[in-house]
C-alpha cells in the first residue's frame, strides 16, 4: 500500500480537497477534506512534503507557494489539480 497521497485511491477518485495553511509560528499545516493530516511543517521541508508526498509539483507547487505568500493559505481541488483558482475567485 502506498504511503503517498499522490498514488492513493483518494486522489485517483478525484474527491479530495487539500488545504495548506500557514500557522502563526511560521510552520505549515495540510488538511485533507477538512481534516488536518500534517502539522508543523517547516518552510525548509514544505516543497518536499507537498511535492514528494502529495504530488503537487512544478507549476502547482509554485501556485501553492504564491497563494501562501499572498494569503497564508492555498486550496487545491484534486478533481482539477491544475486549477488552483477556485479559492481566489471566491474572494
Amino acid at each position: 500500500m502506498s504511503k503517498t497521497f499522490k498514488d492513493s485511491s483518494i486522489r485517483k477518485s478525484n474527491d479530495a480537497k487539500i488545504t495548506v495553511t500557514e500557522s502563526a509560528d511560521g510552520t505549515f499545516n495540510i488538511s485533507l477534506n477538512n481534516k488536518v493530516v500534517e502539522r508543523g511543517i517547516s518552510d525548509r521541508f514544505l516543497d518536499e512534503v507537498v511535492c514528494g508526498k502529495y504530488g503537487f509539483c512544478g507549476n502547482e507547487l509554485l501556485s501553492i507557494k504564491h497563494d501562501l505568500e499572498v494569503r497564508g493559505q492555498a486550496t487545491l481541488d484534486t478533481s482539477s489539480p491544475h486549477d488552483l483558482t477556485a479559492e481566489r475567485d471566491s474572494e
